[in-house]
C-alpha cells in the first residue's frame, strides 16, 4: 500500500521530487566538506600550538596590587618547588 502512493507521489509530483533530491544533494555536499574541514583543521592547530611554544597554562590575574603581588609570589613559589600552589587567604 505504501509503495503504491509512492509510486503515485513520484509520477504526479516530479518538479517537486527533483527540487527536493537537489536539496538533499546539496546539503550531503556541504555536510561532507564541513567535516572535511574540521579534520583538517584539527591537528593544524595542534601543530601550531606545539611549533609556537604556546604555553599549555595562562594566568590572567585581575585585581589590585597587593592581590596581583601575592598570586605572583605564590606563582614564582611553585615554580622553584614545583609543588602545587596553596589557595590564598
Amino acid at each position: 500500500m505504501l509503495g503504491r502512493i509512492l509510486k503515485k507521489d513520484l509520477k504526479k509530483r516530479k518538479g517537486v521530487n527533483l527540487i527536493l533530491f537537489l536539496f538533499i544533494a546539496i546539503a550531503t555536499v556541504f555536510l561532507a566538506s564541513s567535516v572535511n574541514n574540521i579534520l583538517v583543521v584539527t591537528p593544524a592547530v595542534d601543530y601550531y600550538m606545539d611549533y609556537a611554544n604556546v604555553p599549555d597554562v595562562y594566568f590572567n590575574i585581575v585585581g589590585t596590587e597587593e592581590e596581583e603581588g601575592r598570586s605572583t609570589a605564590g606563582l614564582q613559589a611553585a615554580k622553584r618547588t614545583s609543588k602545587p600552589m596553596e589557595k590564598a587567604p
